[in-house]
């Protein structure tokens, strides 16, 4: 015996009906649950390898770093393209693979080429950083931030400081990147008649400091639904850490350092600008995590912008 569908749903409606309402409030909540994002999750076939040698120029770059990684790099298998990046003190180079080529693949492969060729890299040059290229890397928002009371340089810092940190709390929020502005810089200026006395080299105290002031990457971490970069941070935040940072010194024990030099603390040469009908501003731009919704982000970041302002006072936060 066939069940026709139709007569049974005539005669008995309110199942069809109950039915259809049932459908209708499943597709309502499944489309409220969905991530609404310009861009889907993907891993690009890409992998970005960043080299820094503090100082260097592009031509030294091109021949101490950038050729040595490049010839080792086009041995692997499912490369498309290699392009480089040459600026003062940092060799940037995206290798591009086949679509057809594991992404997790590449990354080992990159990495293990990389390894091979670290030995024959200047010693001054930091660990390469290899990292692979996600939509979910590409900004969100970008805001400016002007204040009659602030100049650049306070400005630069608030943004740093307390921008940066209120917003790294939020979910879905991975990093705060400033545009414009000034850097902080602390300047560690030797005494060489004390470093003479201590018979203590100038390279050497330089490399001993480059050392300790280091930051470094911690991984991710997944929080909730979303991934998290963690970084732990061992530079110190004010010169007056850095005055009495000990230091080893050849004669034997320790020493402060701001007894064999002069510290200061101030900004350094801008390296970019910002501006925002003709005036000089600094901005911010807001990198989403992956697996976060993008219009949640916002809602969320302009939340609190909007609270910080109203905190701050006399401080004009736009979104661009």
């Amino acid at each position: 015996m066939s069940l026709n569908v139709s007569a049974y749903s005539i005669r008995n409606p309110l199942v069809a009906i109950l039915l259809f309402v049932l459908l209708t409030l499943g597709g309502i909540y499944g489309f409220m649950q969905m991530k609404v994002q310009q861009f889907p999750d993907i891993d690009l076939p890409a992998v970005v390898v960043t080299v820094t040698l503090p100082g260097a120029a592009p031509s030294q770059l091109e021949n101490d770093i950038a050729k040595k990684i490049e010839n080792k790099l086009t041995s692997i298998e499912g490369v498309k393209h290699i392009r480089t990046t040459l600026q003062t003190g940092a060799a940037t180079m995206v290798t591009e693979f086949v679509l057809e080529k594991d992404i997790q693949e590449a990354v080992d492969d990159v990495r293990s080429a990389v390894g091979e060729v670290r030995g024959d890299l200047p010693a001054a040059a930091n660990d390469p950083i290899i990292t692979k290229v996600s939509t979910a890397g590409f900004p969100v928002v970008t805001y400016s931030v002007a204040s009659d009371n602030m100049n650049v340089e306070d400005l630069s810092w608030f943004v740093d400081d307390t921008v940066t940190k209120r917003l790294s709390d939020i979910p879905g929020v991975s990093t705060v990147s400033r545009i414009g502005g000034l850097q902080r810089e602390i300047t560690v200026a030797a005494d060489p008649i004390a470093l003479s006395g201590l018979k203590y080299p100038i390279a050497q105290l330089s490399e001993q400091i480059t050392g300790i002031q280091q930051d470094s990457s911690g991984g991710e971490a997944e929080v909730g639904k979303t991934t998290q970069t963690i970084r732990v941070l061992g530079a110190v935040e004010r010169a007056s850490d850095l005055n009495n940072l000990q230091v080893a010194v050849p004669t034997g024990g320790t020493q402060a350092l701001g007894r064999m030099a002069q510290i200061t603390d101030g900004a350094a040469d801008p390296s970019s600008i910002a501006k925002l009908d003709g005036q000089t501003v600094v901005a911010f731009n807001i990198t989403r995590s992956r697996g976060a919704s993008e219009v949640e982000v916002m809602e969320l970041v302009d939340a609190e912008l909007a609270k910080l302002s109203a905190d701050v006072g006399n401080i004009d936060i736009e979104k661009v």
